[in-house]
């Protein structure tokens, strides 16, 4: 199934097209005064369904989220968290579905999308920089009144939330990609009453599924860009008839697991089990709500009472704290860490570099480092001089001159790829071509000879990654 979305920002009326075609329609703000789910006519092949307008406040200083720090969803805030439990900001969400918000992620681009609302929920997107949220919904879309349910991610672009059958409008199920630059949506994984997903370290996409008791028995993987089925993972086999509530997958393909029971386990791609535990003496509940791992092996879980437990993944030791004073549940996710602008650098082993040059073929940039730190190792940082600017894409020239001490010229570059150097050693006038290989070139491997006091250079040509 797919079908279109109106954007709308957080000070306009907040329309959805139910499905494709070509309409006309005036902002609801200049001809009627609707509240949430009230249909307007159909206006030539378009349905419009009108959420409730609302001009969300600005938020007060709000900044940007840091890596490696904790998001918490809780008492419908978006609040952020240092490892240690400190809370660093929170941010009041509109609620604009029909109950209280769910779950949390974070997007590259800064960007929080939370799971907001239960048989007629919205993706509420809040902007850290513009201070502004915006919402947006699709047709079916739904979750049981179940407080731990409602599962979401995101992965370049796209946003994935999970789908129940429940009542009326909500009888479809599955798991709904929302595309963030297009406005619009689609359903798969048609038939799975699915209550929790993650997009695991491994590029894959993990749905949780079904509800009732016992729930989460089933693990399906698919690829989240062509939403193809790769593999199913029957958590009964592992654990028997027994329900699990939240998932989440590392760069290896191990799968953590959070139950209503207390019990915390680490699974490996092949379905063994490799660790378990218990958090009842340590969380705030027994029950938990949810469950993140991060890439430098943090693992953060949420509970029922509004409790979150941080330990990583060998279990080794746990850490709790509080967010809520109340019967408020916790739903969790980890900053991941940023991927920074893009930056060249390029090392020189076996000559002490008295020049080196980074050259931005697009721009003209030049900059020349004269008498960096001599050693027989040098890097040569070109991002951190001034002024030398690359984005993604750009083609670089890369030059180290220096004087040869000992049997080794080699090195390597990163930030950029290219096919090979070119090394000159200009006391004997030798020339020869060196291999990039995984970034990494040996002059004196692919034949230049060298001596002690030898002027060499070497040469790049790169594009930056």
């Amino acid at each position: 199934m797919r079908a279109r979305l109106a954007r709308h920002e957080a000070c306009l009326p907040h329309i959805t097209i139910q499905n494709q075609g070509s309409c006309m329609f005036r902002p609801a703000s200049q001809s009627v005064i609707a509240r949430n789910n009230n249909h307007l006519p159909a206006l030539g092949a378009c349905q419009i369904l009108l959420l409730a307008a609302a001009c969300l406040p600005p938020t007060a200083n709000a900044t940007e989220f840091s890596p490696g720090n904790l998001l918490v969803q809780a008492e419908s805030e978006i609040r952020e968290y240092d490892r240690a439990g400190n809370l660093l900001q929170s941010i009041p969400l509109d609620v604009v579905g029909d109950s209280g918000a769910r779950d949390l992620t974070l997007d590259a681009e800064g960007n929080v999308h939370v799971y907001n609302g239960t048989f007629d929920p919205v993706l509420s997107t809040f902007d850290p920089i513009a201070m502004t949220f915006s919402q947006r919904t699709a047709l079916g879309w739904s979750t049981a009144n179940n407080g731990s349910y409602g599962g979401i991610t995101t992965l370049d672009g796209l946003v994935f939330v999970t789908d129940m059958n429940t009542s009326g409008d909500g009888e479809a199920s599955g798991v709904v990609r929302f595309d963030l630059e297009t406005d619009e949506f689609i359903r798969f994984a048609d038939g799975t009453d699915a209550i929790d997903l993650n997009l695991g370290l491994d590029g894959l996409l993990y749905v949780l599924s079904p509800g009732g008791s016992p729930e989460g028995r089933v693990l399906d993987v698919y690829d989240p860009i062509s939403t193809a089925f790769v593999r199913t993972i029957d958590l009964t086999e592992i654990f028997g008839f027994t329900g699990h509530r939240s998932i989440a997958t590392d760069a290896a393909g191990n799968v953590y697991i959070a139950d209503f029971d207390g019990d915390i386990a680490k699974v490996s791609a092949d379905g063994q089990v490799l660790l378990q535990d218990n958090l009842c003496n340590i969380a705030a509940s027994c029950n938990l709500y949810d469950i993140d791992v991060a890439e430098d092996g943090l693992v953060v879980i949420g509970d029922r009472e509004g409790g979150v437990t941080v330990t990583d993944v060998d279990f080794s030791a746990f850490d709790s704290f509080d967010v809520t004073s109340g019967f408020q549940g916790a739903f969790v996710s980890i900053v991941p860490p940023s991927a920074g602008d893009p930056a060249v650098s390029f090392s020189v082993s076996g000559a002490e570099t008295f020049v080196g040059l980074c050259q931005n073929l697009e721009t003209s940039q030049r900059v020349i480092i004269r008498d960096p730190e001599v050693s027989l190792d040098t890097e040569i940082d070109c991002s951190s001089q001034e002024p030398f600017d690359v984005a993604a894409g750009d083609v670089v020239r890369l030059v180290a001159l220096g004087v040869n001490f000992g049997p080794d010229f080699d090195g390597a570059i990163t930030g950029a790829t290219g096919t090979g150097v070119r090394c000159d050693n200009t006391t004997t006038g030798q020339t020869v071509s060196a291999q990039l290989r995984e970034g990494a070139w040996d002059c004196v491997e692919s034949g230049l000879a060298v001596s002690d006091g030898d002027r060499v250079s070497v040469v790049a040509t790169v594009q930056v990654d």
